[in-house]
């Protein structure tokens, strides 16, 4: 959930505008269209995502983590039947 404010198209930093200036609104929208899919998203460069998914593999792995596999996923505790609090 997001929250914007957008500028009011009737007032100016002074006083009440004689007719609403509703280029104000122009960033209105840019996000009623990206939110609501009312335009084409850009898509990122096949080149990038490979890149990122091998620095992530990488540069990240768990430290202390259980040996073998995911004891929760495989329905094993391995350290001697004890549930431990993650």
């Amino acid at each position: 959930m997001c929250t914007f404010f957008l500028p009011n198209p009737f007032l100016n930093a002074e006083q009440k505008l004689q007719s609403p200036d509703w280029s104000r609104l122009s960033l209105w929208n840019e996000l009623r269209g990206r939110y609501l899919g009312e335009t084409v998203p850009q898509p990122i460069p096949e080149d990038d995502t490979v890149r990122s998914t091998q620095l992530a593999s990488a540069e990240t792995r768990e430290i202390d983590g259980p040996d073998g596999l995911e004891p929760t996923r495989y329905g094993d505790w391995e350290r001697k039947g004890r549930a431990i609090d993650f």
